[in-house]
């Protein structure tokens, strides 16, 4: 739930940053518990050009995600790991 906000706060670095990988947590229940919204998240990480993966299981290769799947997770409190990589 803290990852959300932890990410909040680091637009600025990403905004000045290229090649900016970054997995976390994605938990929108939790998320919500700690005053986010997962669904602006997303859209403002988008708008900082990144690109959605699902990394649910660490052996296998991540799935690409669009971004209206990752809205859908948050609308339906699904809960994965996600890895975003800045374009």
């Amino acid at each position: 739930g803290s990852d959300i906000a932890a990410i909040e706060g680091m637009k600025e670095i990403f905004k000045q940053s290229k090649n900016v990988k970054m997995d976390f947590e994605f938990a929108p229940h939790m998320a919500k518990g700690f005053g986010s919204d997962p669904v602006e998240f997303i859209e403002s990480i988008e708008k900082l050009g990144f690109e959605f993966f699902e990394n649910a299981r660490y052996d296998t290769k991540p799935n690409p995600l669009h971004p209206n799947q990752v809205k859908k997770y948050a609308h339906e409190n699904i809960h994965t790991h996600l890895l975003i990589i800045k374009k």
